[in-house]
């Protein structure tokens, strides 16, 4: 899922806090990478529309995706909950690749042009809305992975989408 950063990013390893998505939230994607970090090539940016779109991939929110292109930029966001469970409102800590986890484990996979095989973190979902098919429409999100082991170069930022 793409979520748009907005406030001041928290400290290392920590995900900031944001406002929630509203009637005028501008769909962005902000992040800042340790210089070793494969996915943000140790940038910091901030990518919003028109410049880039964003796709709600897969708008189930047992298992949310959403991708962030531009002819030139590709980036594709997986937060899940644990197995079994819907994304909702609170913070996802000790997250493993999504595709990975297991039990009680959430799930984080960001990856840009490239990415990491080992990916874990934490998320904090500020706010969640799901229609009556229950498809996310909303969504405001803060992140931090690391690439390949628990204290790896670091890909912090936070995500902000409304349909």
């Amino acid at each position: 899922m793409v979520l748009a950063l907005g406030g001041a990013l928290g400290g290392a390893g920590q995900a900031g806090a944001a406002p929630a998505p509203t009637a005028t939230t501008v769909n962005s994607f902000r992040f800042t990478s340790d210089a070793d970090n494969p996915v943000g090539n140790g940038r910091t940016a901030t990518l919003t529309e028109p410049k880039f779109a964003f796709l709600a991939s897969m708008g189930d929110p047992t298992d949310y995706w959403l991708t962030v292109c531009h002819p030139d930029e590709l980036y594709s966001l997986q937060f899940a909950p644990p197995r079994g469970e819907a994304l909702r409102k609170g913070t996802y800590k000790n997250a493993v690749r999504a595709t990975w986890r297991e039990g009680r484990q959430p799930g984080i996979d960001l990856a840009g042009e490239r990415g990491c095989q080992g990916k874990f973190g934490s998320f904090t979902v500020h706010s969640i809305k799901v229609n009556t098919d229950g498809r996310v429409t909303a969504i405001d999100v803060s992140f931090v992975q690391h690439c390949w082991t628990k204290d790896g170069p670091l890909l912090k930022g936070r995500l902000t989408y409304a349909e």
